[in-house]
């Protein structure tokens, strides 16, 4: 029988935006669009949907490339977002 749950509040266990930070620069790169560290700060604590969104809309990417957040998102099992 389980007797503890352990539930993690993104950051509490886990420091896991360094990885979001890594693997949002490279799609960043990939679809050839200038996000510096501090617009990419202003996202932390966000969900990726309203982040994409945003991002999106600022940079006016092209339909074509707006499989960048299902991309991101695949990319999470393998890799470390940090703001100082």
């Amino acid at each position: 029988m389980i007797q503890t749950v352990i539930f993690d509040m993104d950051g509490v266990i886990i420091d896991s935006e360094p990885v979001y930070f890594k693997i949002d620069k490279q799609m960043f790169e990939e679809l050839n669009i200038a996000v510096s560290f501090e617009e990419h700060c202003t996202y932390v604590g966000t969900s990726s949907q309203n982040m994409w969104d945003a991002i999106i809309k600022k940079h006016d990417i092209p339909r074509s490339s707006r499989g960048a957040n299902e991309k991101r998102i695949q990319s999470l099992h393998g890799s470390p977002r940090q703001c100082k």
